[in-house]
């Protein structure tokens, strides 16, 4: 059915940032060798950058590189977050969007965190894209972080397919709670309420609340995880959110957890 149905091959994966190129070449080897074409591959929101937390990279880094050689060969999409620095000096959140064409566009932070601010990250323009994936397969957005709450309103009345949303790390704190299952519960909304599917990947940095997960358009979990480096794994049938857009659903999705 996947072969002939518009949609596409989901996967996300929280996980930690390759520290050099060749570690990068070897992490998507590892995790990502037996992808196949028409798929989605989706990393965290700070996947690509410096030495340290906040140091930048330019867009034209060997690293973002790697990533696009790798789309192009592999015939996939992927969605990756970095932290972008330009010659200026200027740095921002961003996530990128790589089909197997190239780097078609990139979506920088519309409202960095007061920690974000405070190491030199500005804010991006005003304005979520969408983009569309190759061959028209279907149309895409990539909401940074928490922006999945602070922007949800203007979110809602987007008309993409697909939200993707990188996170920075470890999203539970005993201190502060379990911001997991709400950011779960949020997503889950964000897609009932928008119609299309969200996907979400975080960062991990050796604590726990490293989720990554796939929900349909009735805010259905087709896949989850809180585990670091345990990709999961979805379709987005395109074609059966096209019919539930236009009040002609059945129901054919089996839920996977």
């Amino acid at each position: 059915m996947h072969e002939t149905t518009r949609g596409v091959n989901v996967e996300a994966l929280s996980c930690s940032s390759p520290k050099s190129n060749e570690e990068l070449i070897n992490f998507l080897d590892g995790h990502f060798r037996l992808i196949r074409e028409k798929s989605l591959i989706v990393l965290p929101e700070y996947f690509i950058q410096g030495e340290q937390l906040f140091r930048g990279k330019s867009i034209h880094d060997p690293m973002v590189t790697t990533l696009i050689n790798f789309a192009e060969v592999k015939g996939a999409h992927i969605v990756s977050g970095m932290i972008e620095q330009l010659k200026t000096g200027e740095k921002y959140v961003t996530g990128l969007f790589i089909s197997p064409k190239g780097l078609i566009g990139k979506q920088r932070k519309q409202t960095p965190t007061s920690f974000e601010r405070s190491s030199g990250i500005v804010a991006g323009e005003p304005e979520t894209q969408v983009f569309t994936l190759s061959k028209g397969v279907g149309t895409l957005s990539i909401v940074m972080c928490i922006e999945a709450f602070k922007l949800d309103q203007q979110l809602r009345k987007l008309p993409s397919e697909i939200f993707v949303n990188p996170r920075g790390f470890d999203l539970d704190d005993p201190r502060y709670g379990t911001l997991s299952q709400s950011w779960l519960s949020h997503n889950q909304d964000l897609a009932r309420m928008g119609k299309r599917y969200v996907v979400g990947a975080t960062g991990f940095s050796g604590k726990s609340g490293t989720l990554a997960e796939v929900i349909d358009f009735e805010g259905t979990i087709l896949a989850k995880t809180l585990d670091a480096n345990d990709p999961v794994s979805a379709f987005a049938n395109l074609d059966l959110l096209e019919e539930y857009r236009a009040g002609k659903y059945q129901s054919k999705i089996v839920p996977r957890f």
